[in-house]
């Protein structure tokens, strides 16, 4: 393909991109608003984050959809910062196509881009701070910013973290954000325990609540199956009545033990279902590994297999957790406190309507994701601060660095003024008065933490104030964006391939 072509299929992706950057940029900063998404049936979202609105898109452009995918999996392992990344990767863009344009190949940007968006990194992680107890004022701080100011949601969030400790949060042996649920008509709160949603076999009376021991199965709890060739004969049915009896020995040896709640991975016998109901057995089957995990660990339970259970109630009680075991009805759901095992919390935000709880639900989620990000990585300064402040260090190595692969570092320190621009301008200020007037107050004062007053406009110190983000969300985010760019780069021509025959190779 000649260098035209190239650079017209080149334009033709950015574009693509941009238009995924514009759907998004406007809810970025403490002043983005939302965005309403609608589907065909009418069915209506209305939210600020920027993975449920680039997960809902119908984006039809290859390049769109990389944009889609790399940003997910950034919400994946940091649980924060695609608005960041989506809006960093399009400004990456937007500066290698400009220099493209002049001339430069391909090849010799994307290693400039690479040494450029390196020297960043090493720029921000030299000026994390560490977080070494959940006591530390920075932690509630990072909670609150990306709970988007939600005092509420950001308070339940750091008390639920306290009960859980920092140690296993920062070791990410709990992922907070995995223990919010929404509920209607209900008001923000968090409980010393764990809430499961899978329903129960048989949903237990009114008012259930029991004390007692916690089996979890890793195999199904069932009995021999036979088809109706064996059971037609005399020995195989035989053989059925006493697997049958077995059965009903197991659930036995379960009262014996003094088991209220059975988790089962996989399955349980549809015989077994009314053994355990009239036992006063709460039954789950089929049970998330995770959810599994957590209920063994909360309860203090050692999973086992279905064959235990042939050692007696005795030999039953090391592996049996304890716990109190709570059933509500109107939320249907499931909850276990008072566990023998390790502390848990489960977080519960309301609303008056379904549309706002899922939406408060995803503002938990990102505070959850930002409280244990910052345990593990450290913290900067928000506010596209720390991306402008590492921008020095990237124009440095450009100033330093002969030959065309400055030009790619060029284009790494243009874009890492995006952010605070993107917020500036979402807060109804000049983007580019407010950051030329930054940058200079930063080259005066050697103050790398002043930013942007979102509320009046002003020049503040932005980490006394207390807008703080996490490291990670940070590092992510860029290196995000640099492999969205790289990748757009590289197309050098997009391709219909022939359709795959159903069933065919």
């Amino acid at each position: 393909m000649t260098a035209e072509g190239h650079l017209k299929v080149l334009r033709t992706n950015i574009a693509a991109v941009r238009a995924i950057v514009e759907t998004v940029a406007g809810t970025l900063g403490p002043k983005g608003l939302d965005v309403l998404l609608v589907d065909d049936a009418g069915r209506m979202t209305l939210t600020n984050d920027g993975v449920e609105i680039l997960g809902q898109l119908d984006a039809q452009h290859p390049a769109a959809r990389l944009v889609i995918q790399v940003a997910e999996a950034q919400d994946r392992s940091v649980g924060d910062g695609t608005t960041t990344a989506t809006v960093l990767a399009g400004a990456l863009l937007d500066a290698c196509l400009e220099r493209v344009e002049q001339g430069i190949a391909i090849n010799a940007l994307i290693a400039g881009l690479r040494a450029g968006v390196q020297a960043a990194l090493d720029a921000l992680r030299s000026a994390a701070v560490p977080v070494t107890d959940l006591a530390d004022p920075r932690v509630p701080a990072v909670t609150r910013i990306a709970a988007r100011g939600d005092e509420a949601i950001a308070r339940i969030v750091w008390e639920a973290a306290n009960h859980i400790g920092f140690e296993r949060l920062r070791a990410g042996r709990v992922r907070l954000g995995e223990l919010v649920s929404s509920r209607v008509g209900e008001s923000h709160r968090w409980i010393e325990g764990l809430v499961l949603a899978k329903q129960p076999l048989q949903l237990p009376p009114e008012g259930f609540s029991r004390t007692g021991g916690v089996l979890v199965l890793s195999d199904p709890f069932e009995s021999e199956s036979f088809d109706a060739q064996v059971l037609a004969t005399e020995g195989g049915f035989a053989r059925y009545l006493e697997a049958q009896e077995q059965l009903r020995r197991r659930v036995q040896v379960l009262v014996e033990a003094g088991v209220v709640l059975l988790v089962c991975e996989k399955s349980i016998s549809p015989t077994a279902e009314p053994l355990l109901a009239e036992a006063g057995i709460v039954a789950l089957q089929r049970i998330l590994r995770r959810d599994s995990e957590r209920t063994a660990g909360f309860s203090g339970a050692v999973p086992v297999r279905q064959g235990q259970l042939a050692r007696g109630a005795t030999a039953l009680a090391p592996v049996l957790g304890k716990a109190t075991v709570r059933y509500e009805r109107p939320s249907q759901k499931l909850v276990l406190s008072a566990g023998g095992g390790e502390p848990l919390a489960a977080m519960i935000v309301g609303a008056v309507s379904a549309e706002v709880a899922a939406e408060l639900e995803r503002v938990a989620v990102d505070a959850c994701s930002a409280l244990q990000a910052a345990l593990t990585s450290g913290v900067v300064t928000g506010g596209g601060v720390a991306e402008l402040a590492s921008r020095r260090a990237v124009s440095a190595l450009a100033a330093r660095t002969e030959g065309v692969v400055r030009y790619g570092i060029e284009a790494v320190a243009a874009a890492l003024r995006r952010p605070l621009e993107q917020i500036v301008s979402n807060s109804g200020y000049s983007a580019l008065e407010k950051v030329a007037q930054l940058e200079a107050m930063h080259q005066r004062t050697a103050n790398p933490h002043l930013g942007i007053d979102c509320e009046n406009g002003e020049v503040v110190d932005l980490w006394q104030a207390g807008v703080i983000d996490p490291l990670a969300v940070k590092t992510c985010a860029l290196e995000a964006a640099a492999e969205i760019a790289e990748r757009i780069l590289r197309i050098q021509t997009v391709v219909r391939r022939r359709e795959t025959p159903p069933g065919g190779a």
